[in-house]
């Protein structure tokens, strides 16, 4: 470490860096391979400079791609397709949504949400290849708006034991519905993971691709 430091800055100003200054420093000048770092430390560099096209991955060289994704694209749709199909099956149990319950609210196959986009947009009598089918639809759970169903969660109606393709609205996207929340308008994802929120939020009542009409009627629902 001695003969690194002589070669770096002084010894005073070496120790005064933070293990990332250090890391960041050493992959700057090519002599990473000198410094003993963890494979934490490793994915954490990773995240810091997802998306600079002048840093590789520190554990394999590749490039650091990243993905910004929209709130104000035709995913949304999925999130009111999936209201309607909460509510229509709240309906049917005769179960008011309620503070108590709207974090067991039911979930949905992904082919269920798609099918109910069809009847939103009275595509169901157009051939298969001429409908709108969302395929990043799952993008919405990065804004916590929709959830994954998970094996042994129990919703406010039944037990479902199905967790494969399932989804079910989230308390945070119901309130999003109701024009309650503000969210991010983009998001930057690395490997799956948020690493930027935009500082400009929106409502729903704010994102142009659905009609006015359309967000207008899920605003003014009572929930409660």
């Amino acid at each position: 470490m001695a003969d690194l430091k002589t070669r770096l800055w002084e010894t005073e100003e070496w120790n005064t860096l933070s293990r990332e200054d250090k890391i960041d420093y050493l992959f700057n000048r090519g002599q990473l391979d000198q410094f003993n770092f963890s494979l934490e430390e490793g994915k954490e560099f990773n995240r810091r400079h997802a998306g600079d096209s002048s840093y590789g991955c520190v554990l394999c060289g590749n490039k650091l791609g990243t993905n910004t994704i929209s709130l104000d694209d035709g995913n949304i749709r999925v999130l009111i397709a999936l209201s309607r199909l909460t509510k229509r099956a709240l309906t049917t149990f005769k179960v008011k949504l309620t503070s108590k319950n709207i974090d067991y609210l039911p979930s949905f196959h992904y082919s269920e949400i798609i099918d109910e986009i069809h009847v939103m947009l009275g595509e169901t009598k157009k051939p298969k290849n001429e409908r709108t089918n969302p395929t990043s639809y799952s993008m919405l759970k990065h804004w916590k708006l929709i959830e994954k169903e998970v094996k042994g969660r129990k919703s406010c109606i039944d037990n479902n034991n199905k967790v494969s393709g399932y989804w079910n609205l989230s308390s945070k996207g119901v309130k999003f519905l109701q024009d309650k929340i503000a969210l991010p308008e983009e998001l930057t994802i690395y490997k799956d993971e948020v690493i930027k929120r935009s500082s400009k939020l929106k409502f729903l009542s704010e994102c142009t691709v659905v009609p006015y009409g359309e967000r207008q009627k899920f605003r003014t629902t009572n929930y409660n």
